[in-house]
């Protein structure tokens, strides 16, 4: 491209504003490219600070983010999709399932207001979190089901960052092992 744009700048058949008009563009093209340099660098960080894998897309990770898609909708919907696709989406569904927990055992509180109800599932949240020794701040909490009288759903948290993905089941074994829960001796 440089030798082409040399070349269409020597000739004087060329009028001189579309040269002028040609080295724009060209200017333009270089720093667009090092913007896009910069981005990409910016990415990468930015991917490995959130433990997301730099070979998984980014339009995986944005359908691993929107929680309140059911799992049919990451299913590929081609026919045609390859055995790649299919395993794909298997890392998507392994890469939700390391992010987050599902407890069980936590009394729902009995308010009208939404808010009172999400920031007490919240609290309890990370109230277990504390006591298995994971220090993260859930991404999102939210409760499993349709609500049922004299019955608790279960409830979900989900984390961003990669050692907390693994810290939680491990500690979670571990807590487990220590304590004595209340309901063994009934």
């Amino acid at each position: 491209m440089v030798s082409a744009l040399k070349h269409v700048n020597e000739s004087t058949k060329v009028p001189a504003c579309v040269k002028d008009v040609l080295n724009a563009l060209v200017d333009e093209l270089i720093s667009v490219r090092k913007e896009r340099d910069q981005l990409l660098k910016e990415n990468l960080a930015l991917r490995r600070k959130f433990g997301i894998p730099s070979e998984l897309p980014i339009s995986a990770i944005d359908s691993v983010t929107a929680s309140d898609q059911p799992a049919e909708s990451m299913m590929p919907m081609d026919p045609r999709s390859t055995s790649k696709d299919v395993r794909h989406d298997n890392d998507f569904r392994e890469l939700e399932r390391k992010r987050s927990i599902v407890i069980s055992g936590v009394p729902e509180l009995k308010s009208s207001h939404a808010g009172e109800r999400a920031w007490y599932d919240l609290l309890s949240v990370r109230n277990v979190l504390a006591h298995i020794g994971v220090q993260c701040i859930p991404v999102s909490v939210y409760r499993l089901g349709r609500p049922a009288p004299g019955r608790d759903r279960l409830l979900k948290e989900e984390r961003v960052r990669r050692r907390e993905m693994y810290q939680a089941p491990v500690n979670a074994r571990r807590s487990a092992s220590k304590t004595v829960h209340s309901d063994e001796g009934n």
